[in-house]
């Protein structure tokens, strides 16, 4: 195997260093002659180091048309590398001390991150924000803030730039002070490490200490899964300014609360009762609700004076009922409906025809033919009263659901002598059969129900299913026609 020797790349020169050093700090404008002598002697400092060189030019560029503070530059670096053994961590003390105090704990926070990794800017800018390091300025968005932070760090060399956008902007960047910020990142106890994998933690424990550790929390998953019998008291109003929350529980959560602050919350629990959805309700700025994979004291799901105030859009998926009675006064400002795989829900309430905001039903594989036709209703009372289509329907259902109801249909048929399956949803499949299929049996009934049983062992896709289906029917039409 070809072996060749390392390639040493050489200090720079003190000219070199001086050159360097003056066109990182004044990028294109030309170093001021009263400046001269002041800048040489601080590259003279960076023995020739360009990683100094970039640190010392951050820390000067700030007031770089002052004599008086590149001297103090220079004897503070005489003053720091006589104290590290390493020559550069001391130009990274620097640096660091001469940082704002707002923007030094969010330097430090990136210490968590593994050498070398390319951190998106959008996560570090919310961990920044959610960790309560951005302060609040009037008028001014957190994210703006901390996007001025982030620039400031950049100029100041502290963090590299990685990737960026096509407009300019820093998509991915990485900070120059690993050794030195790792340290920190420990000593300040903003850094752990975990040398398990996934750990299980007491429910009051973590909320309680996540709440004080992260107070501005905006986006927040939970899973909760059993613990041998006992209840978990979630209890989450510690988090001021939680906007979005996942609850995933497989446990009972008989007296949980919620932040007044919530806008979306998704919530999937063995049982959903009439509290809960009380409780729910009265968040005053929420907007966006899904209910899934949850039951309810029974298949009857009574509102009564239950009213969701600014809820924007509802989701229910796999919910066990078969009844949901709700005025439109429940729901005033209600836009979106979305029902998933309820199975047994028979219908929407009549009264939702009332909700003047309403603009679209979604129903996604829902069997219950009873449930799109009330849907429909709801449409035609809509247009009826108000003369406008401001209500959109939409109906999907999978290709393996289209697959089982062609098959159904067809059985439930009994053969004969012709049957016709109108295709009302819309599915992959050949246009010649997007309107509709006949097929023609007379005298070869026998001959259909076994081919139809050898077709459905085995096709794979509905398409595949409807394309045997069509070549049938045309070989079938040739024989009667002979």
């Amino acid at each position: 195997m070809h072996h060749s020797d390392p390639y040493h790349l050489p200090l720079l020169t003190l000219e070199e260093s001086s050159k360097f050093l003056q066109k990182k700090v004044f990028q294109k404008e030309c170093c001021p002659s009263e400046l001269f002598d002041v800048s040489q002697a601080v590259a003279e400092k960076c023995e020739g180091l360009p990683l100094v060189v970039i640190l010392v030019a951050g820390v000067t560029r700030k007031k770089k048309m002052e004599a008086s503070w590149w001297i103090e530059v220079e004897h503070a670096l005489f003053s720091y590398l006589g104290k590290y053994e390493e020559y550069y961590l001391g130009t990274m003390q620097l640096s660091y001390d001469n940082l704002p105090d707002l923007t030094r704990p969010c330097l430090v926070y990136m210490g968590m991150f593994p050498k070398d990794h390319e951190i998106p800017i959008h996560k570090l800018i919310r961990l920044w924000i959610a960790e309560g390091f951005v302060q609040h300025v009037e008028s001014v968005r957190l994210e703006e803030v901390a996007e001025d932070y982030l620039t400031d760090l950049i100029n100041s060399n502290l963090v590299m730039v990685s990737k960026r956008w096509y407009n300019g902007k820093v998509k991915y960047c990485q900070d120059a002070l690993v050794g030195l910020i790792t340290g920190k990142s420990f000593n300040q106890e903003l850094r752990s490490v975990i040398s398990s994998g996934i750990t299980y933690l007491d429910a009051h424990d973590w909320v309680d200490v996540l709440s004080r550790r992260c107070p501005n929390l905006e986006e927040f998953c939970i899973c909760i899964r059993p613990s041998g019998g006992r209840t978990c008291n979630l209890e989450l109003q510690g988090f001021t300014q939680l906007q979005t929350l996942e609850i995933s529980s497989y446990a009972v959560l008989p007296g949980f609360q919620l932040p007044s602050t919530l806008k979306k919350l998704i919530l999937q629990m063995p049982l959903i009762t009439t509290e809960t959805v009380s409780m729910i309700a009265e968040l005053p700025s929420l907007e966006y609700l899904k209910l899934e994979k949850s039951e309810f004291e029974s298949e009857q799901w009574c509102f009564g004076e239950i009213v969701f105030n600014k809820l924007k859009i509802l989701k229910l998926t796999s919910l066990d009922i078969s009844t949901w009675d709700a005025s439109e006064e429940s729901f005033p400002q209600l836009e979106i409906l979305v029902i998933s795989w309820c199975w047994k829900l028979k219908e929407v309430p009549p009264s939702f025809a009332d909700i003047l905001t309403l603009k679209q039903i979604k129903l996604i594989q829902c069997k219950n033919e009873s449930l799109e036709a009330s849907t429909l209703q709801i449409k035609e009372e809509i247009k009826a009263n108000e003369g406008s289509d401001r209500l959109k329907i939409i109906n999907k259902v999978s290709s393996n659901q289209t697959r089982i109801d062609v098959f159904e249909y067809l059985r439930a048929s009994n053969l004969q002598t012709y049957v016709q399956y109108r295709i009302h949803r819309k599915v992959d499949s050949p246009a010649a059969l997007s309107t509709g299929i006949i097929l023609p049996f007379n005298a070869f009934s026998s001959v259909w129900t076994s081919t139809l049983i050898k077709l459905w062992e085995s096709i794979v896709e509905p398409v595949q299913f409807l394309r045997g289906v069509n070549e049938k029917r045309k070989e079938i039409k040739g024989k009667c026609a002979c």
